[in-house]
């Protein structure tokens, strides 16, 4: 199938003059099939200003390059940057089921196939199909060679040839009162909300959240580290940190109702001795604060507040409520020993967060962490993201982006672009 089909090429971005400028002169490079010379000067302009639609164009550049891992990046940022992309949605899709990556190209076809046109959406109907029943045949021939590995070592008789039942994880199972309980791809057990409509989806239907940041967890975290998962929600990265060896999790939620969540997924899972939950928000000092729990996307909850019109187009109300919150430099002042892994997602209120944990950080030289980068979100929690960024500066602190293949970008760079996942170290 050809990806070039899906491709397309925005004409229209809102981006800043030079970053404009830059767009309109790739875009005529590209289509002069000087793909080469459009590649490197729609890069300069996704770097001025990063918009998804800037991101689709650069990627699909680089793809008629043949630069196939620089146009994964440029997708996978595209994705990021806008979910309602969905020719970047599309573009990303096909390009993982070429590269033979069934199972994560499905959400996207998933999602691109439903919203896509009518002429687009046979062949994206199909891609999807196929990927599928790669994915489960893929799920049978593991099945098979394991089965034949056990009887090899039981010094039994081959299985005969014949339909394995693929030990697939167990679908999930409704439990009454809007929760329903489901195993993940790590293997662990989870209690989720049915009318959450941001994270519980994606667990329920694919028993995974966040592909790439699954995987960098489970290279960053070593046997025996300490990591602290700040705005921990259902607990998703607080299993999984313990599944792949750390030795304890601190981990923090605000939300009452996400809170009890993540409590009872820590019981279920046997990993209360070492997992230390907290009903606690975390910021710059020890106090009470305004919090507004948002109630179809309670992840999405903060101490800033959306517009109604913002709320209205979400299918979603805000709750305002009152929370304690902790400084982390306040709660580990009697908590000696070293912190491995920081994580920090709390919609927009990071640096109230960062400059509550000057010293751990301080302290802490090998520290890695991982947090989302969102002027929007901060400003909607009337946050100001340029005193975060000379804060890091302070600290020794380098950037790299997870959607760009861990490339390194600079401090100020951030403060020119939009959304960003990002992995902080010295």
């Amino acid at each position: 199938m050809e990806l070039a089909s899906f491709k397309t090429l925005n004409s229209n971005p809102t981006a800043k003059a030079s970053a404009r400028e830059n767009h309109q002169q790739g875009l005529r490079l590209y289509s002069e099939g000087r793909y080469q010379e459009a590649a490197a000067i729609l890069q300069t302009a996704l770097q001025d200003e990063a918009t998804s639609e800037r991101a689709n164009d650069c990627a699909a550049a680089y793809l008629a390059c043949g630069n196939r891992e620089k146009a994964l990046a440029d997708f996978l940022l595209a994705a990021s940057l806008d979910a309602e992309n969905v020719d970047a949605a599309a573009n990303l899709g096909i390009l993982l089921a070429s590269l033979g990556r069934f199972r994560d190209a499905i959400p996207y076809l998933q999602k691109s196939a439903v919203r896509a046109d009518a002429s687009q959406r046979p062949a994206l109907t199909q891609l999807l199909a196929l990927c599928g029943n790669n994915v489960a045949e893929h799920t049978l021939r593991e099945s098979r060679a394991a089965q034949e590995r056990a009887a090899a070592a039981r010094k039994l008789p081959a299985i005969p040839s014949q339909p394995a039942v693929a030990p697939t994880v167990r679908p999930p199972v409704y439990m009454g009162n809007n929760r329903a309980l489901l195993c993940t791809t790590n293997h662990c057990k989870m209690y989720v909300d049915t009318t959450d409509l941001l994270i519980a989806p994606w667990l329920l239907m694919h028993g995974e959240w966040e592909p790439e940041e699954t995987e960098l967890v489970k290279k960053l975290i070593k046997p025996g580290d300490v990591f602290v998962d700040v705005g921990a929600n259902l607990g998703y990265y607080t299993l999984l940190a313990i599944r792949v060896g750390a030795s304890q999790v601190y981990a923090f939620e605000a939300q009452e109702s996400t809170y009890e969540l993540l409590g009872k997924n820590v019981i279920i899972n046997w990993m209360s001795s070492v997992v230390r939950c907290e009903h606690l928000a975390v910021f710059s000092h020890t106090t009470d604060l305004e919090f507004f729990v948002r109630n179809s996307y309670p992840g999405n909850s903060s101490i800033g507040v959306s517009s109604a019109d913002q709320l209205k187009k979400w299918f979603d109300t805000a709750t305002k409520t009152i929370v304690h919150a902790v400084s982390l430099d306040d709660y580990f002042a009697d908590k000696p020993g070293k912190i491995d892994l920081l994580k920090v997602d709390v919609e927009g209120a990071e640096p109230a967060v960062f400059e509550g944990a000057r010293r751990i950080i301080t302290e802490n030289r090998a520290i890695k962490i991982l947090c989302e980068w969102s002027p929007d979100q901060m400003s909607t929690a009337q946050q100001n993201p340029e005193p975060l960024v000379d804060l890091w500066a302070d600290l020794g602190l380098r950037a790299f982006v997870l959607h760009t293949g861990l490339g390194e970008v600079t401090l100020k760079s951030l403060l020119k672009g939009g959304y960003q996942n990002l992995l902080l170290h010295r």
